[in-house]
């Protein structure tokens, strides 16, 4: 029996805190190349795990504060989005096209071409695919265990996700 979830109230400071603590890990401790990309995985892995639950959990911050239903209680990025309300849904995509166009972000920064085109294929993307409702648990896991489904941890940026976080909480703040 599964038993309800309680909320934290001001779940955005909470939010906010995590994310930055992200940001400044990302600073100091930045993924750099090599040339086994099984090592950069490795080294990244901890990055899209904490980014990975930050959007899952800015999403079902969203959802309750603005009284959707979130069951049955998932973790895949992309259902989780599609519960969302319009407005909301359409506030993120629009600034995640921004970021991408450089319009809210340093246009000389290093992230170069990102490969999504939109929010929803990002989220997919980090899902690990169409219809995933394991969403990251397949992946999570990917440092010491041999999957069929997935070889590698998903294409990621830390600042893609440090900005839908980042509007997921002005969301928050603004439904207060």
């Amino acid at each position: 029996m599964k038993k309800d979830i309680a909320y934290k109230e001001h779940s955005w400071m909470w939010l906010n805190g995590a994310l930055e603590q992200e940001k400044e890990k990302l600073e100091k401790a930045n993924v750099t190349p090599d040339l086994v990309g099984e090592y950069v995985n490795a080294k990244a892995w901890g990055y899209v795990v904490t980014g990975y639950f930050l959007i899952e959990q800015s999403f079902k911050a969203i959802l309750h504060a603005s009284g959707v239903d979130i069951s049955p209680h998932g973790h895949s990025l992309s259902k989780l989005f599609n519960k969302l309300k319009e407005e909301h849904k359409a506030t993120l995509r629009k600034h995640y096209n921004d970021f991408k166009a450089g319009k809210t972000r340093d246009i000389h920064s290093n992230l170069g071409s990102f490969p999504f085109e939109s929010l929803d294929d990002f989220l997919e993307n980090l899902d690990g695919g169409k219809n995933n409702d394991e969403g990251s648990f397949v992946w999570r896991y990917y440092l010491i265990e041999e999957n069929e489904t997935i070889k590698s941890i998903p294409l990621f940026s830390a600042e893609y996700v440090h900005e839908i976080v980042r509007r997921c909480i002005e969301i928050l703040v603004s439904l207060r």
